[in-house]
């Protein structure tokens, strides 16, 4: 642990704070990944939930993190929607951002 902080705890911090300020969204649950060691984040999933304003359609967002640690860490995103439209669109601006600040932080 660095600095006397979870690993995990920091991971999920760092994906949470990325998303909820590009986005309007609320976090809804986080999984964490069972391990024989602490350094691997593979599993650790985190989902995000909202609703489109102007049809009231509910949509869900899954982050799962694979990787170690101390590596950098790979992310699946998947967005649950009816609207397929929107969800794409959602879908590349989530990724879009999660590039540019992982790319920045570099």
């Amino acid at each position: 642990m660095e600095n006397g902080k979870d690993k995990f705890l920091s991971i999920c911090e760092s994906i949470t704070l990325k998303v909820l300020s590009n986005s309007n969204l609320h976090l809804v649950s986080v999984d964490l990944p069972v391990a024989n060691t602490l350094e691997d984040a593979t599993g650790l999933r985190l989902r995000f939930s909202s609703k489109i304003l102007s049809s009231e359609i509910p949509l869900l967002i899954t982050i799962t993190v694979q990787g170690k640690c101390n590596e950098d860490l790979n992310l699946t995103v998947k967005i649950n929607c009816e609207e397929t439209v929107f969800g794409l669109n959602l879908l590349n601006r989530i990724a879009n951002f999660m590039v540019e600040t992982s790319s920045s932080a570099s």
